[in-house]
Order: C-alpha cells, then structure tokens, then sequence
C-alpha cells in the first residue's frame, strides 16, 4: 500500500539525582539545581540530547527550612526536538539567615536632645534588615532599662538589635546619648514699697513650673516665708528671686527686686530724717534730745528745731474760744512769725503756718502722732 503517514511524538525524559541547594538569604526566590549526580533517563542509544541547567524558583524567599524548589532544566544536542522533558519533583532546600555586616546599622536621634518633656526616640535604619528592637538603658547615675524612649535628662545606651527574620538576630548597634537639662528663667514683677507691720504676696513665676524661693538681703528690713514678704524695719531691702533647679531643669537666673520700707506715720519719719535722728530712742515721740523741756511731739507740732534748745521760744499761749494760740518768739529759722494752730482730733501733718492741725485740748503729750 502506499500513502500511508503516521505521527512520530516527542519521547519524554525524565531527571533523577537532581539536587536543589542551601542558600543564604539575598531577598531573591531563585534557586540553584545542582547536576553533579543529575541522570537524564529515557534517552534513545547514540541520540544527541543532554541536559541544561535553568536553576530553579523557591516557593518563598524568606529564611526557612525545606521549602519546596520547582527545577527549570532543559534539553540540548542535535536531538533534543525529539525529545520532552519532565522536570524533576520533591526537590527542596534551605535558605539561611543572612550576616549583617558591621556598622551597617544606624541610628538617628530625634531633632533635640534636651528635656522637654516628651520622649527622645531613636531610629534603626539599614541597607539590609527592615525591623529591629530598640532599647534604651541608663549609664552612670541614670537608672533605665526599657524599650520605652526616655524623657527624663540623663545619659543613656540605645541598642538597635536586628530582628527581621531573614537576618541573624544576634546582630546589634549601640550609641551613648545624653539628654541636657532644660534652662528657665523666672518671671518676677516689681514688688511695691511697704511700711512696717505691713506685707505683701510675692508672686515670681518660673518657665519650668518649679516653685520659686525668695530671699531678703536685709532681714531686719523685710523678711520672707513661703510667699509672704513682711516689712519689719525701715530701710531698703533686695528680695532675691531664686529657682534651683531639678533632674530635669537647669537652676535659673536670679532676678531681684528692691523694697523701700517706711513708717506708716510717714510725716513724722520724714521730719525725723531732715534732722538726722537715729532710729530708736532719739526719734521716740516723747523723747527731748536737746534737753530744752520740749518733747519730739511738741517740736513736730510747733516746728522748733529738736536738736537745738528752744529756750525762749513762746512769748505766750492762751486758749481763745475754740483755738488755741501759742505767740513764738522766734521759729527756727531767724525771722520771727505768729503761729496759729487750730485743734482738732488727731495730729498727722508738721507744722505749718495757717495749716489745720491736730492738737489734743489737754495737752501735746496726751496728742496721738
């Protein structure tokens, strides 16, 4: 017979010995088949066909144990279109953590190290692994140990140690850090003039919070407790504004203020300056310095010269009506004059001619300065 045809299809060949091997973690799937002990069956006596080695694919990437590798082989020789291969099956390998070379690591603070209450956290970076464990110990004074930032001023250790999986884990970074204290200034407003037996509330303020303390330089002027300034004496006193500071805070700037202490009889204070009387007995109201019969309230009254015997100084004194009128002699100044003075409850103001003073009826030592 003739015209007969008849197909001739592909034989298939199949690979036994076929080895897929270990590799380190280099972020990729591929896969390298080893062909050392590799045997390519079925092949027909005196054909031209061998093997090609395309690698292979892992099923994942990452770092494990068996994971399963699907080969990639192929056929080559003069008669390799007669043939098809079938890739080998249950082939699997290891992929290994991969090393983190050193100093590979770094580690960015945050933009200010120094206190402000809020936490100062650092950040791992690497051209290799993508997550670590960041943990923070305290070194010299400072006590710390934890992976919470710290926020409080002090010296520390931050360590960066490798925990993405793919990686070896025993690879770290550490740096030492110092959180500065913060400074802060005080806010002091000017403290008024007080008299004695008087006080007044200090009310100075710091930037941190931290309470302000106070302190006067002349105690026997003005004194201080808590925030109350008491005037005791006359005289000028500076009142010191002080905060010292904490484990956060550096100590502020001192800020003063000065205080002017008077009497609350100021008239009289007054006229005891211009004659330059010391304080205490001389400038007592019954006390009579130049020894002339005439007390200090008496001088004050009728504006004779406390320090200076006044002799002859009333030529006389009479109650008229409701007045009562003293004639001097002379004042203390040389021109002679005729004063006036009118009564009335009390005695604040020194004597001035036609000036409404206060001038007990029974008498000068009775009047209330």
């Amino acid at each position: 017979p003739t015209g007969l045809t008849a197909d001739i299809t592909a034989k298939e060949l199949t690979v036994s010995g076929a080895v897929a091997d270990d590799k380190t973690y280099d972020g990729s799937d591929a896969a390298t088949i080893n062909l050392t002990g590799a045997t390519l069956n079925g092949v027909v006596p005196l054909d031209d066909v061998s093997l090609t080695n395309g690698g292979g694919t892992f099923a994942s990437m990452n770092v494990a144990n068996d994971i399963a590798v699907t080969a990639n082989l192929g056929l080559d020789g003069a008669d390799a279109g007669n043939y098809l291969l079938t890739q080998p099956t249950g082939l699997s390998a290891n992929i290994s953590a991969a090393p983190v070379p050193s100093g590979s690591i770094t580690l960015t603070p945050p933009s200010s190290l120094t206190y402000d209450g809020t936490a100062k956290e650092y950040q791992a970076s690497s051209s290799g692994p993508s997550s670590f464990l960041i943990t923070y110990e305290g070194r010299n004074s400072t006590t710390y140990d934890s992976v919470i930032p710290p926020t409080d001023a002090g010296e520390y250790t931050v360590t960066a140690t490798v925990t993405d999986p793919n990686y070896d884990n025993s690879a770290f970074e550490s740096e030492e850090f110092t959180i500065a204290k913060a400074s802060q200034t005080i806010t002091f407003p000017p403290v008024a003039d007080g008299v004695v037996g008087g006080s007044t509330t200090l009310t100075a303020s710091s930037s941190s919070g931290l309470t302000v303390s106070y302190s006067s330089s002349h105690i026997n002027v003005a004194t201080v407790s808590g925030t109350t300034l008491s005037f005791v004496g006359l005289g000028t006193a500076t009142i010191t504004a002080s905060q010292a500071g904490d484990s956060n805070y550096l100590a502020a700037t001192d800020v003063t203020r000065t205080v002017n202490v008077t009497s609350p009889d100021g008239p009289w204070d007054k006229w005891a300056d211009d004659y330059s009387m010391a304080n205490g007995t001389e400038r007592a109201k019954n006390s009579d310095p130049d020894g002339d019969g005439f007390v200090n309230e008496m001088e004050f009254a009728f504006g004779t010269h406390p320090k200076a015997r006044n002799a002859e100084v009333f030529a006389s004194h009479a109650k008229v009506g409701t007045n009562y009128v003293v004639t001097f002699n002379k004042r203390k100044l040389s021109s002679e004059a005729t004063y006036d003075i009118r009564s009335s409850s009390d005695l604040k103001q020194p004597f001035t001619n036609g000036t409404t003073m206060t001038l007990a009826i029974c008498g000068l030592r009775d009047a209330t300065m």
